[in-house]
Formats: C-alpha cells, structure tokens, sequence
C-alpha cells in the first residue's frame, strides 16, 4: 500500500480530493507486533500527505478478530495487539485525523475476521459521521 501511495498508483485524481478515508484490517496484526504496524502505518501517513498535500487523511480503528481455529492464548495475544495499535493510533499526530469505529465481537463473521452487514453498516456509519463533521 505504502509503495502504491508513493507511486500514486491507487488514484491518479487523489490529491484533488479534499478528504480520503482509510480503513486497514487486522490480518497482518497477527504478523507483527503493534509497534512495527504502527512504525509501518507512518511511513504511508508520511508518503500520502508528501504525495497528496492538499487531501486530508482519515484512518478507521481496526477490529478484534476472534477467529475460532485459533487457541485462546494466540487470540487473546492478537487482541491484546489490536487494542495497542488502536490506542497508538488515536495519538498519531501526523497531521491525520481517526473515525473510532468502536468494533465489537458481534460485527464479526463467523470466521472472527471479516466483519458482517452489522459490522459494515457500523463502518460505513462512523465513515458517515465523520465526513459529515468535514462539510
């Protein structure tokens, strides 16, 4: 994602937009402690604003996962993880501002990963409110 921004290669009209909303998921949480996603989450913040001076940069919290083939001790590590990243992430001051989608276990899939129509509805929602407060 990081390279895409820098290369303008997601949308060549990108900085003609005002405000752009980013929502990430969780699965390379279980990849990598919270410090090196949000060490990582920087270098794109930096390289969004560096090619898109004129856009302002949203970011959505991610959620838990409660994936069921996992055992409990890995879960709760990751969610343990989620919530650090999600706490660093409302104290970036990169000049971005955070929609705190306030996600929940019940607008999960049954795969405890991708989120279902509540969980969409409540991203869209808060996606919503949020530019709503940018007019």
């Amino acid at each position: 994602m990081t390279d895409m921004v820098q290369k303008n290669q997601i949308d060549k009209n990108l900085n003609q937009c005002s405000r752009v909303v980013m929502s990430i998921g969780t699965i390379d949480i279980m990849k990598m402690e919270s410090d090196l996603a949000i060490t990582d989450l920087k270098v794109l913040i930096d390289k969004f604003n560096t090619t898109n001076p004129n856009t302002k940069l949203a970011i959505c919290t991610i959620p838990p996962q409660y994936d069921p083939y996992l055992s409990p001790k890995l879960q709760q590590k990751i969610n343990e993880d989620v919530d650090d990243f999600n706490s660093k992430l409302q104290n970036l001051t990169n000049d971005i501002d955070i929609v705190d989608c306030n996600f929940t276990k019940s607008m999960l899939m049954a795969d405890g990963v991708h989120l279902n129509p509540g969980g969409t509805n409540n991203l869209s929602k808060k996606i919503d409110e949020y530019l709503k407060t940018c007019i």
